[in-house]
């Protein structure tokens, strides 16, 4: 990836160096050849996304009649709910069918579910989450996949990976050009604002995640 340098013209991106694929690769992160790589592993399988999207209306009436019977008694159990409900599917050997993915599509529609899911990206959890997100970015709907997309992009980011957390980004600002993390990131990827930076957004989702009652996992053990 290349960044525009008003002085210099096109430099490279850091992030896209050896040193920082070597780091992606110790850390557990994949670690992609090309753009051309990274743009194909964020395809949509267009099979699944409309198995999906057949499910999307059930799983949007059984969350609103949940939230229905909770908020009076806990305003925050549904956040907790669906933030709770994601986090299930951080083992990949958990298998996502269309309903299943459905469920999460309608919770990562909530912006308080998906902030909470930011945190993540602080976490020893990271590159799980990373893996998570590239797999809902391939299967969800629009407007959901954008939403997976934006939290893989924060991800990305704050753990070195701006190639990913480029492409990523495409994808959220063509699918909603006023998607306001979208937005903030990719005027943080142009500015050519370090990762720790976004690291910092990530941990105050940390925070955030904890005063709704949720303990993100690997909270204990910060990358």
């Amino acid at each position: 990836m290349e960044l525009l340098d008003a002085e210099h013209g096109v430099i490279p991106d850091p992030a896209d160096s050896v040193a920082a694929r070597s780091t992606e690769a110790a850390a557990g992160q994949r670690v992609y050849g090309s753009r051309a790589e990274v743009v194909a592993s964020l395809k949509q399988d267009t099979a699944v996304v409309e198995a999906v999207r057949s499910h999307l209306a059930e799983a949007t009436d059984a969350d609103r009649r949940y939230a229905a019977t909770v908020t009076e008694q806990d305003p925050h159990a549904d956040i907790r709910r669906g933030v709770e409900l994601v986090l299930s599917y951080l083992d990949t050997t958990t298998q996502l069918t269309p309903a299943r993915l459905a469920e999460v599509a309608v919770a990562l529609q909530n912006p308080q579910i998906r902030d909470c899911l930011a945190g993540l990206a602080a976490t020893s959890s990271a590159v799980m989450a990373q893996r998570l997100w590239i797999d809902l970015t391939r299967s969800l709907p629009a407007p959901a996949r954008a939403e997976a997309a934006a939290l893989l992009a924060l991800g990305a980011y704050a753990n070195g990976s701006g190639p990913l957390a480029g492409i990523a980004l495409d994808i959220v600002l063509e699918a909603n050009p006023q998607h306001r993390i979208g937005q903030i990131l990719r005027v943080a990827l142009g500015a050519g604002l370090p990762p720790r930076d976004i690291q910092q957004l990530a941990r105050n989702a940390v925070v955030r995640a904890k005063e709704l009652g949720v303990t993100l996992p690997g909270d204990g053990q910060r990358r």
